[in-house]
C-alpha cells in the first residue's frame, strides 16, 4: 500500500505481469503518487502465501482487494483505477469484464485473449493461467508450428488459425474506458497485434465508453513510462 497525505485522492490498483511479486507496483507507485494517487499493488503468484507457478490463479484475489481497500478508516473509493501490464494486463482486462468497480483501465503491452499458463519447465500439459471459483478460464494454448526459438512464436502463431473464441476477453462487458499501450517491437509476444484485436472487438460491440489505442514505434514489451 503506498499512500498519499490525502485521504479522498483516487486509489489505483497496479497488478505486475509474470515477473512475480510487486515488482511493478513498487516501480509504479512513485510516479503516481507524485501524480495524487493512492497505490495498491497487487501481487498473485511467487510472494508469500500466494502459489510459486502462475497456473490457475483465483480470480478472487481482487475481491480480497476491494475487501481490504474499503475497511481503511477514512477511505472513500467507489470506484478505483485498474493499471496492468503483461500477463497483469490479461488479468486486469479479465477482472474489469468481471467487477463494476472500476473508473478506468489502463492496459500495458496487453492481451486480447486468456492464455494457457506459465509453468518452467513443463510446458506440454498446459492449464489455464486463471480460475473462477475453482473452475479454469477457457485457454489459449502455446503453438509451435513455428518452432522453439522464440517465445514470439509461442503466442501469434496461435492466432494464424484461431478458432478458440471461449478464450477471448469479453472487454465489452468493461464498464469504464480503457487506454491500451503498446510497442511495436514487442519481442515476448504481439502485444500491438492484440491491442487491435481488443480495439476490433470494442467497435464491433459499440462500446460506449473511450477506448484509445497507443502504440509506440520501437518501444519493446516494457513499457514503464509516468
Amino acid at each position: 500500500w503506498f499512500p498519499v497525505d490525502d485521504p479522498s485522492a483516487p486509489v489505483i490498483f497496479a497488478v505486475g505481469g509474470s515477473e512475480s511479486g510487486h515488482v511493478f507496483g513498487r516501480q509504479m507507485a512513485p510516479w503516481l503518487n507524485e501524480a495524487g494517487y493512492h497505490v495498491l499493488s497487487l501481487a498473485y503468484f511467487g510472494y508469500d502465501g500466494l502459489p510459486d507457478i502462475l497456473e490457475e490463479i483465483e480470480l478472487g484475489f481482487l475481491e480480497f482487494a476491494f475487501e481490504w481497500l474499503d475497511g481503511l478508516d477514512g477511505m472513500r473509493a467507489p470506484k478505483v483505477g485498474l493499471l496492468g501490464v503483461s500477463k497483469g494486463a490479461e488479468v486486469s482486462l479479465v477482472q474489469a469484464s468481471r467487477i463494476d468497480r472500476f473508473g478506468a483501465v489502463v492496459a500495458i503491452s496487453p492481451s486480447s485473449v486468456v492464455w494457457q499458463s506459465i509453468k518452467q519447465p513443463d510446458q506440454y500439459g498446459p492449464k489455464s493461467s486463471w480460475k473462477a471459483d475453482g473452475m479454469p478460464l477457457p485457454f489459449v494454448p502455446y503453438c509451435f508450428d513455428r518452432g522453439f526459438d522464440s517465445i514470439f512464436n509461442f503466442y501469434d502463431c496461435a492466432f494464424d488459425n484461431f478458432t478458440n473464441d471461449e478464450a477471448v476477453i469479453m472487454v465489452e462487458k468493461i464498464n469504464a474506458p480503457i487506454l491500451l499501450l503498446s510497442g511495436d517491437d514487442d519481442n515476448l509476444w504481439p502485444s500491438y497485434r492484440m491491442s487491435r484485436l481488443i480495439v476490433g472487438r470494442l467497435d464491433a460491440f459499440e462500446f460506449p465508453h473511450e477506448a484509445l489505442h497507443v502504440n509506440i514505434p520501437g518501444a519493446g514489451h516494457w513499457l514503464l513510462a509516468p
